[in-house]
């Protein structure tokens, strides 16, 4: 199989198809040979354990989801030398990107699939709506990451199959420094540490994180941030403030700044719960939540809104769900939590969370992958004259993974 990709230029966004290798692939990954993203440039690097080819290709208008492309030669080229069974493009259907790989995948007639994650119905200019409109009427099978973008697609006229495959996360190992050292950065063992990792913007809803540890009235409470964006300086002035009101008589407030993929467990494993208190904008929605996931991994307790997907991913890994935007319920979830975390009960509950959370690990999500690759081969198989079929992925929202 070929993939196209920009967030594979991040080697960890390449794990999907180190298990697609071990499943029988023979994976190749065609990717920028450099993105630009809101942290700087970035070129392809390799996960380690990954045997097939990376072939980095030049790209235009670079950073840009909606806009960026290849040289039609060199994408050519590329996909030809590779002689794929299937061909999976991981960007968004309206994309320039994926258009020029699905008409590729056409020409040459090989099996071509997309995986979506757009949760607002938008209806984009020309010539973004033709290529979607394309994308969704030529594909042999459509993976939107939850019910909610299927339905999106359904209400654009899809007519491919769909299939439902989440977002993955990859379990991590704990460094017991690195996480004692977040820990003292949090106040000790006997703080109640209540953590937020992502991007640090207005639609994440911290503002009401930050008023709702106020309003707790719990001295002990440490507030743990992951993360860099706008608001950074807004937690500053916040924390100062904090800090001036003296000992006790409000939270802690500590900023971790961006962290590396590699470190997150320890943060994780550092925090008591993990809130993620995003809402709703005209065009923002939350997508997915994958960083619950990533905390129920280490079995964190959860609190989330009531925004987009995140409501069905806290009943799956068994969080509190509370109002968007409401800093009182908010609150009496976090004093809630922090009654459960003290009792006998911590302990259970942290392995059950841990349990549920294993249906979204990187092995499990990439068998789903293969079965969908594997259904699409066999509808071209069934097909007189053969289909001409593609398979695309849409994009996570960035070179990070996503939401």
């Amino acid at each position: 199989m070929t993939v196209v990709s920009h967030p594979a230029v991040v080697d960890e966004n390449q794990a999907p198809y180190l298990e697609l290798e071990r499943l029988g692939w023979n994976v190749t990954i065609v990717t920028p040979a450099k993105w630009h993203s809101e942290w700087g440039p970035l070129t392809p690097v390799r996960l380690s354990g990954l045997r097939g080819t990376l072939q980095p290709l030049p790209v235009r208008l670079s950073g840009s989801i909606p806009l960026h492309h290849y040289p039609a030669r060199s994408l050519r080229q590329a996909l030809r030398a590779a002689t794929p069974d299937v061909v999976y493009v991981e960007e968004e259907p309206y994309s320039w990107a994926a258009y020029q790989v699905g008409r590729l995948a056409v020409g040459m007639q090989w099996p071509f699939v997309f995986y979506s994650a757009q949760n607002i119905e938008r209806r984009y200019p020309w010539p973004f709506a033709a290529r979607e409109r394309w994308m969704l009427r030529h594909a042999s099978g459509a993976l939107p990451i939850t019910a909610e973008v299927a339905e999106v697609l359904r209400r654009k006229g899809c007519t491919c199959p769909i299939q439902e495959v989440p977002l993955w996360v990859r379990p991590q190992e704990v460094s017991d420094d690195r996480r004692l050292v977040i820990c003292g950065r949090a106040g000790g063992a006997d703080r109640f540490v209540v953590g937020f990792a992502g991007r640090l913007v207005a639609q994440k809803g911290l503002d009401t994180l930050v008023a709702a540890c106020e309003r707790t009235k719990l001295a002990e409470l440490t507030l743990l941030v992951a993360g860099v964006g706008p608001l950074e300086e807004m937690l500053r002035v916040r924390g100062r403030a904090w800090s001036d009101a003296g000992s006790g008589a409000m939270p802690d407030l500590h900023l971790l700044g961006r962290v590396p993929h590699g470190d997150m467990a320890s943060v994780f494993a550092a925090m008591d719960v993990l809130v993620l208190p995003s809402v709703e904008t005209a065009r923002s929605r939350e997508q997915f939540g994958r960083v619950l996931v990533e905390a129920a991994l280490h079995g964190c307790a959860l609190i989330g809104t009531d925004v987009g997907w995140i409501p069905r991913l806290l009943r799956d890994l068994g969080g509190v769900c509370v109002p968007q935007g409401d800093a009182d319920a908010l609150a009496q979830a976090l004093v809630r939590v922090r009654d459960e975390i003290r009792s006998d009960r911590r302990a259970i509950l942290a392995v059950e969370r841990r349990r549920r959370a294993q249906r979204y690990t990187v092995a499990r999500v990439a068998a789903q992958l293969d079965a969908a690759f594997h259904a699409a081969m066999q509808a071209e198989q069934r097909c007189d004259p053969p289909c001409r079929v593609a398979v695309g992925l849409v994009a996570r929202g960035g070179c990070d993974g996503g939401t």
